[in-house]
């Protein structure tokens, strides 16, 4: 059963999700293939195949299939880690690698679909490089992932940004490796063009002209509109910082001290 009441508000609001439900294929391999609401194949390349989290879950109540995805895209600033066969099903006890990833990343957490592993939720930039190596898998685009709602005791409830600590747990889990330059950077006009005609432009444009309607505080837009900075400069804290102060969310308290060490509230945000 899927606990849509702890499924993170942000995830809920983005129209890319699908269902899925369980198939066998030849050899006994058990899969999830994304579904549309009408039970046709869904593609994670094709945003005429998600739909919105409300019609997602009715399609879900009125039977037939078995859960409901998400759809990680280029544009967004998610990435998932799966943790398989950490967890014991009956008793919930977590194996001490998982405990240490989690504490690690300390990010909203969830059970999956399997009983038997976890999947955290980041905001962060995905390095180039591995994506599975044992037990531990990593996406951030063109992959859908199921979501239970089965948020874990003790961790966050709300997905946190978490750019360098992902850097460093996949640098020390696949190898660190170079990031090949682009031989001609887009300037801050072009990144913010980008931004603007990408799929979720629309939402980008809203915040950057300061719109916070969509967003319980101001703050928490100030955070959504630094997770789309973050993936278009590549997790470069400084131009995200010279780019939101052109953005029509920037205000006073952008450059207030907010903690003992003088860290800045604009600080603490990127």
């Amino acid at each position: 059963m899927v606990r849509t009441e702890c499924i993170p508000l942000e995830l809920r609001r983005l129209p890319q999700w699908v269902v899925w439900r369980w198939e066998r294929r030849e050899g006994g391999k058990v899969t999830k293939p994304p579904c549309q609401t009408n039970g046709a194949k869904a593609k994670t390349n094709s945003p005429r195949t998600w739909t919105s989290f409300e019609r997602a879950v009715r399609a879900l109540r009125a039977g037939g299939f078995d859960g409901i995805g998400f759809v990680l895209t280029r544009e967004d600033p998610y990435v998932a880690w799966d943790l398989d066969h950490c967890r014991n099903p009956e008793t919930g006890q977590l194996k001490g690698w998982a405990k240490a990833l989690l504490e690690e990343l300390h990010s909203y957490t969830e059970v999956t679909p399997s009983d038997t592993g976890l999947r955290v939720i980041v905001r962060a930039a995905l390095p180039p490089g591995g994506r599975k190596k044992g037990h531990i898998e990593v996406y951030g685009s063109r992959r859908y992932i199921t979501v239970t709602g089965r948020h874990l005791a003790g961790t966050p409830r709300t997905i946190e940004d978490r750019h360098s600590e992902t850097r460093a747990l996949h640098a020390r889990i696949f190898g660190s490796q170079r990031t090949p330059k682009p031989s001609v950077e887009p300037d801050d006009d072009q990144l913010i063009a980008r931004a603007q005609s990408a799929a979720n432009g629309a939402r980008f444009l809203s915040l950057w002209n300061g719109d916070t309607s969509a967003y319980t505080s101001h703050s928490e837009a100030d955070l959504a509109l630094c997770g789309m900075l973050a993936f278009w400069t590549r997790g470069d804290r400084e131009r995200v910082d010279r780019l939101f102060r052109r953005s029509q969310l920037c205000r006073r308290k952008w450059d207030e001290n907010h903690r003992a060490g003088g860290a800045t509230y604009g600080q603490m945000t990127i």
